[in-house]
Order: C-alpha cells, then sequence, then structure tokens
C-alpha cells in the first residue's frame, strides 16, 4: 500500500514517525507536501490498524479543517486515490462525507469535517484524527479532539497534524519548543518532521517564485520552515517575546560560574501545580527544585535546607494564594532557629519601584531578569528555561511595559511559568547588599576562596 502512495523521501520519514508516535507534527515551509501526505497517511493508517487488530471493518478516522471550503479546496478536491481503494461519497448515509476503503482493504472510514464548531465532536469517537494546517485552530480545539481520538479495540490511535510557522502559537510550544502543561503525560509521544519547500520535487518553479514576492519573515517562515520567523513580530494582540532565541542560547549552559551572594526564588504552588526553587547568584542561575507537593509544610522543609547548604543571604517568595503562609512559616523558623536569610515578600501585582515604564512588579522583575541575561547572566541548562518561549510584553496605552497573563498562557496549553516566575523573583532584592557575603563557586559547588576571586 504504501507504494501506491509515491510518498518522496521526507514523507517517508513522516510515515515512519506515525508507526512509533501517536501526535505527529509535520510542518514547516509551504508546498513540502504536507496536506496530501496527510490525507495518504490517515488511509495507509487505516488499512494498517484494521490488519494489526481484532476489528473486522469499519474503522473511522476524520480528517478536519478550520472550515468547509478549506476542506474543500485543500483536501477534497485534491483526492487522488485510485478508483481500486474505495469511493467518495460526499452524502453517505451513516458516515457523510466521507471517503470508503474497499471491503478487501478492510471498509476503513476517512470522514471529512469541519472545525466551525469543534464541540459539535463532543460525542464522536475516531481511531485516527488529522488536522490539516492545525495552527489556524486554538488548542482548545486541540483538546476537544484529543478527547476524541478512542476507538474499541484499537489500542494505538493517533493524531496526525500538518502546520506552518505563525498563527496559534500553541502548535510551536508543544512540537518545537516542546513546553507542555504541567499535567501532560505523554510528552514522548509528540514527534515533529520538518518540512521544507524543497523537499518537493514536483513543485511548480513558478510558486516559488511567487513566494519570493514575501516579506523577509514570510520567507524565513514559508520557505525556509523557520518557525522563529515571526519571534519579533507584534501579535494580533499587540505582544512580542520578552526574550528571543539568541538571548537564550547565549543565557543557557551545561556548566555555569556562581559569583556573589546566593539568593533563592520560590515560587509555591497549589492544586496539582509544582512548585519551583531556583539559586541565583550575580551571575548565574539554576532550578533547584521543580515538581508537585502535596504539603506545603514540605516546600518550607526544602527551602529552608537550601537556605541553611547554599548560605542563601536572601529568600524572595510569591506570596500570592499559599505563598503568604509559606512565608509566615519561615518568619516563625528564623526567629526560633536563626535562620540567617532575610525573607522577601513579593507581590507580582504590586506596584513597580519604577511606576512610569512598568504597570506592575511583575513586568519590572521580568525585565530585569532578560537585562540580566543580556548582560551575560547564565542560567544552568534546564527544559524549565523554555517557558521564556512563551513570555510575551506589549507597551499599554500610557506605555508602561504589561506581561501577557497566566490566563492568557493557558489558551495556549501553559498553566503556570514556574521557572521564570522563580528567577524573576530574585530580582525583587536588590543583591548588592549582600556582597560582603560574596563567594565564587562552580555549578558542582566546589568552594574557593573568596580571596582567590579578588586576585
Amino acid at each position: 500500500m504504501t507504494e501506491v502512495a509515491g510518498f518522496f523521501p521526507k514523507q517517508k520519514m513522516a510515515h515512519e514517525a506515525a508507526k512509533h508516535y501517536k501526535y505527529i507534527l509535520y510542518g514547516g515551509g509551504m508546498g513540502g507536501g504536507k496536506s496530501r501526505w496527510l490525507r495518504w497517511e490517515m488511509v495507509l493508517m487505516l488499512h494498517r490498524l484494521w490488519k494489526l487488530s481484532d476489528v473486522k471493518s469499519g474503522i473511522m478516522g476524520a480528517l478536519f479543517c478550520e472550515d468547509y471550503p478549506s476542506l474543500k479546496d485543500r483536501q477534497i478536491s485534491k483526492m487522488d486515490f485510485p478508483e481500486w481503494m474505495g469511493t467518495y461519497c460526499p452524502d453517505h448515509k451513516l458516515y457523510g462525507n466521507s471517503y470508503v476503503l474497499c471491503p478487501e482493504l478492510g471498509s476503513g472510514v476517512l470522514a471529512f469535517r469541519n472545525l466551525d464548531d469543534p464541540k459539535k465532536y463532543d460525542s464522536s469517537e475516531y481511531a485516527i484524527i488529522g488536522i490539516d494546517e492545525a495552527q489556524k485552530n486554538t488548542f482548545e480545539t486541540f483538546r476537544i479532539l484529543r478527547r476524541r481520538n478512542r476507538w474499541k479495540g484499537i489500542n494505538d490511535c493517533k493524531m496526525l497534524l500538518t502546520a506552518n510557522p505563525g498563527g496559534n502559537s500553541w502548535v510551536k510550544d508543544l512540537w518545537i519548543d516542546r513546553i507542555f502543561s504541567e499535567n501532560e503525560n505523554e510528552k514522548d509521544q509528540f514527534y515533529f518532521i520538518q518540512s521544507l519547500i524543497d523537499d518537493n520535487p514536483y513543485l511548480d518553479e513558478s510558486y516559488k517564485s511567487k513566494l519570493q514576492s514575501m516579506t523577509d519573515s514570510e520567507k524565513k517562515a514559508y520557505l525556509m520552515g523557520d518557525w522563529n520567523a515571526f519571534e519579533s513580530e507584534i501579535d494580533e494582540k499587540g505582544y512580542m517575546r520578552i526574550a528571543d532565541d539568541a538571548i537564550l542560547q547565549n543565557a543557557e549552559m551545561a556548566d555555569i560560574m556562581h559569583i556573589g551572594a546566593y539568593i533563592l526564588g520560590v515560587d509555591p504552588a497549589a492544586g496539582g501545580d509544582k512548585s519551583t526553587i531556583v539559586l541565583k547568584s550575580d551571575t548565574a542561575a539554576e532550578v533547584l527544585f521543580n515538581q508537585k507537593l502535596e504539603d506545603t509544610m514540605a516546600l518550607v522543609k526544602l527551602i529552608v535546607q537550601y537556605a541553611n547548604e547554599y548560605e542563601a543571604k536572601g529568600i524572595t517568595i510569591d506570596v500570592t494564594g499559599i505563598g503568604n503562609g509559606v512565608a509566615d512559616r519561615l518568619e516563625e523558623i528564623k526567629r526560633k532557629v536563626g535562620m540567617y536569610a532575610e525573607i522577601f515578600r513579593v507581590s507580582f501585582a504590586e506596584n513597580a519601584s519604577d511606576s512610569i515604564m512598568f504597570s506592575n512588579k511583575k513586568a519590572e522583575i521580568y525585565w530585569s531578569a532578560v537585562q540580566w541575561m543580556k548582560n551575560g547572566g547564565k542560567v544552568k541548562k534546564d527544559e524549565c528555561w523554555n517557558e521564556w518561549k512563551i513570555i510575551r510584553y506589549k507597551k499599554q496605552s500610557d506605555d508602561a511595559i504589561v506581561i501577557e497573563s497566566k490566563s492568557e498562557l493557558r489558551k495556549h496549553g501553559i498553566e503556570s511559568p514556574n521557572a521564570v516566575d522563580a528567577l524573576s523573583l530574585c530580582f525583587a532584592v536588590d543583591s548588592s547588599s549582600f556582597m560582603r557575603y560574596a563567594r565564587i563557586r562552580s555549578s558542582n559547588f566546589y568552594d574557593k576562596s573568596v580571596e582567590l576571586w579578588r586576585q
């Protein structure tokens, strides 16, 4: 069956990947053959699942586009399946608009569906779901369809997606930057195949010439498949990324050197989110802890342990929600035991020190953290720092900088940027006031003398 599809090399790579992973994104430049791969792969997968399972016939898949005109233009009108394989039925009495494989190939059904109202599929089930140009749909749409990705007797249900750079950012967040929500249990099942315009040996040269007339950003995205092509541009709500990839590349190190006094940034969490503790000096920062904790007091114990282990001179805590109780308990321990570290309560919503430039404290300390990285501050290599890639800012009508809210981030599938929060909290304190306690340490915490540093 695969030979009939006539896949070229990159499409064959995507075909092989679809055998081993559950959520495949085949995306990148325009004209790379993504849409054709999707409809052929779904038909091949219907046949394959029938052969590998005990289901006798009628396994169903659905190929989705954002609306019916797009579905017709990109998929239905372009169907190139040979006659012997099956039959296209625009008004099938059971399946509606669909393509049905012949009985000898398992009678699998490829339904063609639009996404003008994704909730209408709440009671549907599909063994294979395909979304063409997924970036034109919302993350909530993906979540709704993902819940419908099941079929009795099939243990290897699939979701296959195509996309171009740009559009709704959740596609890039999940497959390119691998930024997942706290509750994602299938991270290892998300697999990306990069599509480039030159992958397609059958593409008309006049189409390539037409794309040459686009803007520089569009050329990077649609000719070169650059997923970061639009990152420096302002989105439809006026936001742009606060830290570009160049900043993060320069800041991330496998090994770091700590110089100066240590400060702990603590982002406490409840309700299934992760609590995070970051250790920061003048020159470097790293994530010490980033896990879910059922017991708030267990977090307090960890903070005290790290504060003593690294002789931290300050502990900065987000006191929104349970953070206030954590700070209260730390103050109590400090009074009773004599813990040396100063405890600083920070609320992201409080006024910024520079109320003209920043809308609130959150914007001010986020901005400070980025400037620190721009000026040479290093973070120890950790996937947690991918959170920076989804932090966006804009200037309000009064020119004050504001950070995109967490409620907006949730629409992209991001619950909370815990590591970014914890690091930024460290900038609510002037670390220079602790310089008399300066240390120089490598990332394995081997102490060297202050005298050596001063030399």
